[in-house]
């Protein structure tokens, strides 16, 4: 067995060697408390951890471990080239400490990969299991979604249903008050006429009664109907230009904003479509309703597809975009389903949250 030579230092040395091999010392002492430490604090894994995590705490040992390899190389390469007593002593400190930690590593690293094999056994077998019971899950929800599907379309033609006829019934009061409101101009129009008549043919004529003025009203009403269009009256210019306006207005008040939903697309296409019908409108103008009222992410496409196509094409293909992408009913029921998902479990003191599930 060749036995080294020892040396002899002097103090400076001495001093020097102390110095270094503190700080190399101290340096690996850390890296092994570090080590020991992520081992210790997060030992608690078990055949319940994904996979992720247990691939993710074995990378975070290894490099732990690297930091000690380097450690000890280096503090093991001074002291060998040091050759003294006291560096002897402590390179025979150092390989034991090394092997001690390079055995805890590998009995860390073993158990992770023992854990692994279990999980991956048990993903398995779950999966075996579980594939009809799953196939049945996926299928009744489906079906429970294509079922709601249905409730809601009718729901959407009932609303539809009431909106024209509130629609009406708004379009006949202000059409009331404005034939209110011409007949009112056409008496102070024509004031000296009336005051005249009243005032010479009063003695000479017989007072009419209530029916016989009635009678005469109507059948002036339907002889200045049929001639309007020739005698084009001031009058009733304005007044039909008074229900333009107020039905335009009217009309317009019906549309509201697309919000980029699945939920909320049919609906909203069936009133903006009865609206254009309403408004007798060229494809140009429907372009430009579409732009003001599509939502945001819906709108870059609707400017996009009227810059490339004509008026025309333009028009049909933002149609067949927006269906592709919010009419399908496969993006219906995936809007359905994930609706469900997110509501909130219910319990017995949550009642009145029934209404809002009802809604969906």
């Amino acid at each position: 067995m060749e036995t080294r030579k020892l040396r002899q230092q002097t103090y400076k040395a001495m001093e020097l060697y102390h110095q270094r091999s503190g700080e190399l010392t101290n340096q690996y002492k850390y890296h092994v408390s570090g080590l020991e430490e992520f081992i210790l604090s997060d030992f608690h894994l078990s055949a319940s951890s994904s996979i992720t995590n247990l691939n993710s705490y074995r990378d975070d040992c290894d490099k732990l471990f690297k930091n000690v390899q380097v450690a000890y190389a280096t503090l093991f390469k001074y002291l060998d080239g040091v050759k003294t007593t006291e560096s002897q002593t402590l390179s025979t400190w150092l390989e034991n400490s090394f092997v001690q930690v390079e055995a805890r590593v590998s009995d860390c690293l073993k158990y992770i990969r023992a854990l692994k094999d279990q999980k991956l056994e048990t993903m398995s077998n779950s999966d075996k299991s579980s594939s009809p019971s799953l196939a049945l899950s996926k299928a009744a929800e489906a079906k429970a979604a294509i079922i709601r599907l249905e409730f809601v379309e009718k729901k959407i033609k009932l609303m539809k249903k009431q909106a024209n006829i509130n629609a009406d019934l708004e379009l006949l009061k202000y059409q009331r008050k404005a034939a209110a409101l011409a007949t009112e101009a056409e008496e102070l129009a024509n004031p000296s006429s009336t005051s005249q008549n009243g005032s010479v043919k009063g003695d000479f004529l017989p007072a009419e009664d209530s029916v016989a003025k009635i009678n005469r009203f109507i059948a002036a009403n339907q002889t200045e109907s049929n001639s309007i269009l020739k005698q084009e009256k001031p009058v009733n210019e304005s007044s039909v230009t008074a229900q333009f306006l107020l039905r335009k207005d009217l009309i317009l008040s019906r549309l509201t904003n697309f919000n980029d939903t699945c939920a909320n697309y049919q609906a909203w296409k069936s009133s903006f479509q009865s609206v254009s019908k309403e408004m007798v409108i060229n494809s140009s103008e429907e372009i430009d309703l579409l732009i003001k009222y599509l939502g945001p992410s819906s709108r870059k496409h609707a400017i996009s597809l009227r810059t490339a196509h004509d008026t025309d094409e333009a028009l049909n293909q933002i149609w067949r975009r927006l269906d592709e992408r919010f009419g399908t009913p496969e993006s219906v029921l995936n809007s359905l389903s994930n609706r469900l998902q997110a509501f909130p479990c219910l319990t017995n003191k949550d009642r009145a949250k029934l209404y809002d599930l009802a809604n969906i």
